[in-house]
């Protein structure tokens, strides 16, 4: 819920849009598909201790693990070199 706070308060207000907060905007969104994506099939994997999504759910659910954690990274290191 948080990130959907960040990314509704940084659309809505004027006076919060600039580069830095477009950033965290970005972040947030990022986070907010890790959370919508990859954790809730990542939970039942966890509780299961086996696939049994099917094998091309796997491989989406491996892309996404991968490339939302990879932008969520990156989105940070850009923050960091910013400020």
């Amino acid at each position: 819920m948080g990130n959907v706070f960040v990314i509704a308060a940084i659309l809505l207000e004027r006076n919060l849009q600039s580069v830095a907060n477009h950033l965290i905007l970005s972040l947030a969104v990022a986070d907010l598909l890790v959370a919508c994506l990859v954790m809730p099939l990542g939970a039942v994997y966890e509780v299961s201790k086996e696939w049994r999504l099917g094998a091309d759910l796997c491989d989406m659910w491996t892309s996404s693990d991968v490339l939302c954690c990879t932008a969520s990274i990156l989105h940070l290191v850009a923050i960091a070199l910013d400020r």
